[in-house]
């Protein structure tokens, strides 16, 4: 081309608009001035530019250097999420994870992060919801970075204590006078039934007190147990026997 002739850049034409340059080229109403060999999916976009001898648009066909891994784009001027499956590059015309994201990522590129209490896979799975003080799990595999709450363990934090352990890291021993052996719950402790006759409290590790006895402590101890000495708790026996005249194990029976 002349150098008296002006050469102007009129468009891009990207790679799905390369069959009408290749038809205009066939049809003769633009030609090639330059090209460089290389893989047609390489090409990352056509520079077209006109000038007006004799009618004809001359194009200049730019294969551009492939992109390393991480980048993409025109002029490989952007950044790959880093988050493509199994570290796999992306797409280096358009930034694309053709084989999906990494556990904690979503969109095509990957470039979002699972949000809403979500994690994993395409954000598949839902946080446990006993993350400790209602923190979000970590997006990538739903790890609860504070803890659990009192009542459950594990690195989610889905799993209950098992029976007969209760609060903070599954630690605590559920007491042994939960009424009829049953288990307490997991998260506190308490004796859902109540406590064996002899104990009280939510989570009946309290003898009954102050001359009391049986369930619900709310029966005195007699006033004739040997030496003022206090009954069981449990059922009101007199430990070492009554005081003379009274009978019996409890020695409310007098002669």
């Amino acid at each position: 081309m002349g150098s008296n002739r002006e050469l102007k850049e009129i468009q891009y034409v990207r790679m799905e608009n390369m069959a009408k340059v290749a038809s205009s080229i066939a049809a003769g109403t633009v030609k090639i001035k330059f090209y460089v060999e290389q893989p047609m999916e390489f090409v990352l976009m056509v520079a077209v530019r006109a000038t007006k001898a004799e009618n004809v648009i001359e194009v200049v066909i730019v294969c551009c250097t492939l992109c390393n891994d991480g980048k993409y784009g025109e002029n490989c001027a952007y950044d790959c999420s880093g988050f493509c499956r199994n570290g796999i590059a992306c797409s280096k015309t358009d930034g694309i994870c053709i084989g999906g994201c990494s556990p904690g990522y979503r969109g095509g590129k990957c470039d979002q992060r699972c949000t809403n209490g979500t994690y994993g896979r395409n954000c598949n799975f839902n946080c446990s919801g006993h993350c400790m003080n209602d923190s979000t799990c970590r997006h990538t595999d739903g790890y609860c970075l504070l803890g659990c709450k009192p009542g459950w363990t594990g690195d989610t934090c889905h799993n209950k204590c098992q029976d007969g352990f209760y609060g903070a890291n599954c630690t605590l021993n559920c007491s042994t006078h939960c009424l009829n052996g049953t288990v307490c719950i997991h998260t506190n402790g308490t004796c859902t039934n109540g406590c064996d006759p002899g104990w009280t409290g939510d989570i009946c590790k309290d003898e009954c007190l102050n001359g009391k006895y049986g369930e619900g402590c709310i029966f005195n101890c007699s006033t004739h147990c040997l030496n003022d000495t206090v009954c069981l708790n449990t059922n009101g026996s007199c430990r070492d026997g009554c005081d003379p005249g009274w009978t019996g194990d409890t020695c409310l029976n007098g002669k």
